[in-house]
């Protein structure tokens, strides 16, 4: 398979058979530029990257791996990362630093489709109103933005004809990281609002991204 160079980005291209037994294409990216490094701006890095183009109405859940012929920033030979990636999206799954002289020795990518979630207990035919948004916005737990985590989450909940907070808040599509599904569920947790029927079930999605 061809491979591509984007402006000063070099690709190394791949394929990894997923759970689902389809092949999932993906692409290694290397930074062909040093660049200042994330936790120290006096130093120079080089940046690696695994990238996944989900072109299906599927979303999936990906796993990724790097392991370098060095060591990373922080001084780990092996880097391992998940990441949800939504229909017709293409995500950096994996996407980490090194000093500039450390190179990839081996990658991989395995993702799986999400099973479909179960809509029976929605109310389409009812309307929500959310009378009152949570002062602030949502908390990104700063160990949590360290760590590279981000991704989306779906939360399923219940409102009354009554005013009052969303109650038996549910996940109901997992970024994958607890602290990040924890953080979302307090956060719809502190709206308020009813719904024009004695009861209702719905949906909110949630983003966490990294800038």
């Amino acid at each position: 398979m061809k491979c591509r160079i984007w402006g000063s980005i070099a690709l190394l291209c791949g394929w990894q058979v997923g759970f689902a037994q389809t092949a999932q294409p993906y692409e290694y990216v290397r930074g062909e530029y040093v660049v200042p490094c994330p936790d120290d701006d006096k130093a120079e890095c080089r940046w690696h990257r695994l990238v996944v183009d989900n072109r299906t109405a599927d979303t999936l859940e990906c796993k990724s791996r790097i392991s370098y012929s060095g060591i990373n920033r922080n001084q780990a030979a092996t880097f391992d990362h998940q990441m949800v990636v939504v229909p017709n999206a293409r995500r950096a799954v994996l996407a980490d630093t090194t000093n500039p002289d450390v190179t990839a020795q081996s990658h991989s990518v395995e993702c799986r489709a999400r099973p479909r979630t179960d809509d029976s207990k929605l109310t389409p035919q009812c309307k929500a109103t959310l009378t009152k948004k949570p002062s602030g916005g949502i908390d990104y737990p700063p160990d949590s933005r360290k760590a590279g985590q981000e991704g989306p989450v779906m939360l399923e909940f219940s409102l009354s004809d009554k005013e009052g907070p969303p109650t038996d808040i549910l996940i109901v599509g997992s970024s994958l990281w607890p602290k990040l599904d924890e953080s979302a569920k307090k956060y719809v947790g502190q709206y308020t609002g009813k719904t024009d029927c004695k009861q209702g079930r719905f949906r909110m999605p949630l983003i966490f991204r990294l800038d």
